[in-house]
């Protein structure tokens, strides 16, 4: 594992996967972020939507979509990130830290394909908005700290 600053993002180094690209997404280097206003969805395991489970809990997964503001400005409090996407839910947008951020292709033609975006890192409980990294902060992140992800 490894982390860099003042930026908050983290990698996580797993062994060898079979079958890699049936679970994980394969990052494209040339990958950008969507226009602003672009519909995105996130997916993700926020801490309300939790299960007991005796002693412990299950994480339950949930989505939400809305508009892109690639600005960051729509929240004025601290940490300020690269991007923001409001959210409607019956419950604060706690735990979708480290969630994909994804949009799907209009162009040339609508594609069922997601294209992953960005990488939330915080919720702006006051604004109902959650904020994060843009794709390229992220490419950047991992090919500044590549002699890491190598063997």
């Amino acid at each position: 594992m490894f982390a860099d600053d003042p930026v908050d993002l983290a990698a996580i180094v797993l062994p060898p996967q079979p079958k890699l690209e049936e679970c994980f997404a394969v990052l494209d280097e040339d990958a950008i972020m969507p226009a602003d206003r672009t519909e995105v969805g996130v997916f993700g395991y926020p801490k309300a939507a939790k299960i007991p489970m005796g002693r412990n809990y299950m994480a339950s997964p949930e989505h939400f979509f809305g508009p892109l503001n690639v600005t960051g400005d729509a929240c004025k409090h601290p940490p300020q990130q690269d991007f923001t996407v409001p959210y409607e839910l019956p419950h604060p947008a706690n735990g979708y830290s480290g969630s994909g951020v994804w949009f799907w292709s209009v162009d040339p033609i609508w594609s069922p394909q997601p294209h992953l975006c960005g990488v939330l890192a915080a919720e702006c409980a006051i604004d109902k908005i959650v904020s994060g990294f843009r794709i390229e902060t992220v490419v950047k992140f991992l090919q500044d700290n590549e002699d890491l992800l190598r063997p």
